[in-house]
């Protein structure tokens, strides 16, 4: 029995996570795209890991330059996940868009839930994606309130009550 990419995708759809955006930079050019593969791996040591398209531009130029960024979305940035989600507009990603550099020299994107600078330590090709891990060297947290994805739509965190 097979099961096919369709029927995983829609399966996955089900799944509710937060919205990050993985940020590099070469030359002093940005890179950036929406993920939607993040986790914190280990604590001791510190890993953090992100799964990327092999044939993604930022994918590339997160390899090439040795650091990462993940700047997990708050709510109210749905439109800058969607921007960064779109193939078509990977020139226009970073414009008007308020960034500070990370010590690294990967942007952070401004008013998030939290930016996790990393350096790369490690990837493995797995079919068609790698997978990335780095370890964090710096983390910023605010009190934002996540975004979150599920269901192909973006909403917010209602706990149960």
């Amino acid at each position: 029995m097979t099961v096919d990419g369709t029927l995983l995708r829609s399966t996955m759809a089900n799944w509710v996570s937060g919205v990050a955006i993985v940020t590099t930079a070469i030359d002093n050019v940005f890179h950036g795209m929406t993920i939607s593969s993040m986790l914190s791996v280990s604590v001791n040591p510190l890993v953090m890991a992100i799964s990327a398209n092999c044939k993604s531009r930022t994918c590339s130029s997160i390899l090439s330059s040795g650091y990462f960024a993940i700047n997990i979305l708050a709510q109210g940035q749905s439109d800058i996940a969607v921007l960064f989600a779109d193939k078509n507009k990977q020139d226009e990603r970073f414009n008007g868009l308020e960034t500070s550099a990370a010590s690294t020299g990967a942007p952070l994107i401004a008013n998030c839930v939290a930016n996790i600078d990393c350096t790369v330590t490690d990837s493995h090709v797995v079919g068609d994606h790698i997978i990335i891990l780095g370890t964090p060297v710096k983390i910023i947290q605010t009190d934002a309130q996540p975004l979150v994805y599920g269901l192909r739509e973006f909403g917010r965190f209602l706990p149960d009550s």
